[in-house]
């Protein structure tokens, strides 16, 4: 599966762990194959997750940075060799302040963050109309992707 595709894929994401009583998720593309897994293993309330793919072999662990507060700051690092790279983190996504007091939420990514020279930046942008629906934007505002609960 080739997730970097110009090509409109659907993806189901069933609120359930493939563990016994984890907390997690299981990601599945528009054939019905598991893509991802996003688990914790049964630890309620921490500030890291695991993002795995299709076998089980972690791609990423997500931090919450510990005095995040309301703002809320999350730090993606890669896993390389069964081990998290701890230097830098590859991603963050930072809540933006000025959508604080607003029913929408705006979060910013910045990618590339693990000693790039240069660094992208993308918007995920949650509605509440009605449906839940969040965007996934790059810097000039372009939509890549779109989440739609029903």
């Amino acid at each position: 599966m080739n997730v970097c595709s110009s090509e409109r894929d659907t993806f189901t994401v069933w609120m359930k762990s493939l563990v016994f009583n984890g907390n997690g998720c299981t990601i599945y593309d528009s054939n019905g194959q598991l893509s991802f897994r996003v688990d914790n293993y049964q630890q309620r309330c921490c500030r890291r997750v695991l993002l795995m793919d299709s076998i089980g072999h972690i791609l990423f662990s997500l931090h919450k940075e510990k005095l995040a507060g309301f703002f809320g700051c999350c730090e993606g690092f890669k896993w390389t060799d069964s081990r998290a790279k701890m230097e830098k983190p590859w991603f963050k996504v930072r809540k933006n302040i000025h959508t604080f007091f607003s029913k929408d939420i705006c979060c910013q990514v910045a990618l590339g963050c693990g000693g790039k020279e240069s660094t992208s930046y993308y918007k995920i942008i949650g509605f509440h109309e009605g449906k839940s629906t969040f965007q996934i934007t790059d810097s000039s505002g372009q939509i890549l992707a779109q989440v739609v609960f029903f």
